[in-house]
């Protein structure tokens, strides 16, 4: 395999890949050549631990491979695999991460914090309580829909990537059933991938 070595940056629209190390250098924070951008919109997942099923050139046994899968728009729409190689397994890790992240954000409320994991605790009976709980309640059904869409989308594109157009509907018609619709995909398909 011919790799060529990138350094990559993350802003809020896109990943941007260098031919050398990005620098801070006051206001500009890109030295090197800018060999391309891939824009978050065109990301549809990351697969940590990446393996020759994942993609046919991760053969290595101890590289740190990932993969990120990415939809085209200027060519029909068709996804394709890129295969990056971190230094260390917890380079990978946090990049996997940062990735998922991005695809997936935390819910933030009206002005601009990430509500915290657990809700205040409601008043008995009151009509603020109910306000709580039903916030409390949308929250945790907005991150259970973006997690099973996440599992969905690695799910499909290792199995079947014709099929991550119908994500959103396949869930809205197994709302509250996600573990269902899942337990029927690895029967029909086989066992999910690892993240």
């Amino acid at each position: 395999m011919n790799w060529q070595r990138r350094f990559f940056t993350s802003t809020r629209d896109a990943l941007h890949y260098y031919t050398e190390e990005v620098v801070e250098k006051g206001d500009d924070a890109h030295s090197g050549v800018r060999k391309g951008s891939i824009s978050w919109v065109d990301i549809r997942a990351v697969i940590e631990k990446a393996t020759s099923d994942d993609h046919p050139q991760a053969t290595e046994k101890d590289a740190f491979y990932f993969v990120i899968c990415i939809s085209e728009k200027k060519k029909g729409g068709n996804t394709y695999r890129l295969l990056l190689q971190a230094k260390s397994e917890v380079e990978r890790s946090e990049w996997a991460s940062h990735i998922r992240l991005k695809l997936n954000p935390p819910t933030v409320n009206g002005d601009g914090a990430i509500p915290p994991k657990s809700a205040p605790t409601k008043e008995n009976g009151s009509a603020n309580g109910k306000k709580v709980e039903d916030k409390e309640k949308a929250d945790t059904e907005e991150r259970n829909q973006a997690m099973y869409s996440s599992r969905l989308q690695t799910f499909f594109l290792f199995y079947n990537d014709t099929m991550i157009p119908e994500i959103e509907g396949m869930l809205k018609t197994h709302k509250g059933r996600e573990e269902e619709l899942l337990k029927g995909l690895i029967a029909q398909y086989g066992p999910e991938p690892e993240l």
